[in-house]
């Protein structure tokens, strides 16, 4: 699977790339509608980095929902067509990204997606 992402390549400076999304047996494909800036996407766009991180930053972004694509074979929580938020995944500065089953949770009801 192919998507586009933002790409933190220093600070300040966001390009779009595309890149490759593999999906593991316990992992699940996201196909986004909604992310969102938090304080730790914000320090980083500002150089602001903490020791763990480094640029370039080819996966940005950790809070986002959408609609799950596929879903790998030893998935059993989620299936395609779910709505799901996620918590601290990166990389959902992107047409899609992938998250382990746990880091997922079904989106609420009426949220517009």
């Amino acid at each position: 699977m192919k998507a586009i992402a933002a790409c933190l390549q220093e600070p300040k400076k966001l390009v779009l790339k595309e890149r490759e999304i593999t999906l593991g047996d316990d992992e699940v494909l996201v196909k986004t509608h909604k992310a969102s800036i938090c304080g730790t996407d914000k320090n980083e766009f500002l150089g602001l980095v903490s020791h763990y991180r480094s640029y370039p930053m080819e996966v940005y972004g950790h809070e986002g929902a959408g609609v799950v694509e596929a879903v790998g074979a030893k998935v059993t929580k989620f299936k395609a067509g779910d709505k799901v938020m996620n918590y601290w995944r990166r990389g959902t500065f992107s047409t899609y990204w992938k998250a382990g089953q746990d880091q997922l949770f079904i989106a609420p009801e009426g949220l517009d997606m």
